[in-house]
């Protein structure tokens, strides 16, 4: 395989801000900080009819329905963030998004272009390219593909390079779609938690695909703030 679709470098960045601002938790807290800011002027409105004498009582009355409007929903707000965050499941796929995302930016798409070869990636919520039959499609992390037509790239093509990226709460879910890539005669990389790889090792071999992977893994460099990559 060529060495500029390598599939490893050292290290890329931990952090994606596209990503960031792209999750819902996010979107929702700067909803509710413009919905808060809208809150304010209404109140500075109202103090400033708390100026005027005559209409002193009804901005007391007022404010005191917003102020209590408010209250009603920072507590509900901060009652759904907290639930998400203690949702596991919530955090399982944020963690694995930016894993993706790092993975990915671990190859130079400048040289793939050159090649004539696109990069997609497949998250929990997103879904672009797949292999096998459209009935029952597979959807791995990582795809690098080189398309049939290169004047339509959004159409079907050739998988060059297939990486799986689990967590360590997706490795035994996710032994399905392994033994289907092998099955399919697919030498895929198995991208996991560095804490993880015996656990790995010993799922491949219990289903005789051991020698249809390459093996890499993962952790996050607390000093570089970046996630490493390496084979195994």
């Amino acid at each position: 395989m060529n060495s500029t679709i390598s599939a490893v470098v050292q290290s890329s960045k931990g952090f994606d801000w596209y990503n960031f601002f792209s999750n819902p938790i996010v979107l929702a807290l700067l909803s509710s900080g413009i919905i808060i800011l809208a809150i304010s002027a209404v109140l500075k409105y109202v103090f400033k009819l708390g100026e005027d004498s005559s209409n002193f009582k009804i901005g007391l009355t007022n404010i005191s329905k917003l102020k209590t409007g408010v209250e009603a929903f920072v507590k509900k707000l901060i009652n759904s963030i907290t639930r998400k965050f203690m949702d596991t499941s919530f955090l399982d796929k944020l963690i694995h998004g930016l894993v993706i995302s790092a993975y990915v930016a671990t190859f130079q798409a400048t040289e793939l272009q050159k090649l004539g070869l696109l990069i997609t990636q497949n998250t929990s919520t997103t879904k672009s390219r797949f292999l096998g039959n459209p009935s029952n499609p597979v959807y791995p992390e990582v795809v690098i593909w080189k398309p049939d037509n290169q004047f339509q790239p959004a159409g079907s093509g050739k998988a060059v390079l297939v990486a799986c990226i689990e967590t360590q709460s997706t490795l035994e879910t996710n032994v399905r779609k392994w033994i289907f890539l092998a099955s399919m005669g697919i030498i895929f990389n198995l991208v996991v938690p560095e804490n993880d790889v015996d656990r790995t090792k010993n799922l491949l071999k219990s289903n005789n695909i051991d020698l249809l992977v390459k093996l890499q893994k993962y952790t996050f460099n607390t000093t570089t703030k970046r996630y490493d990559f390496l084979n195994v």
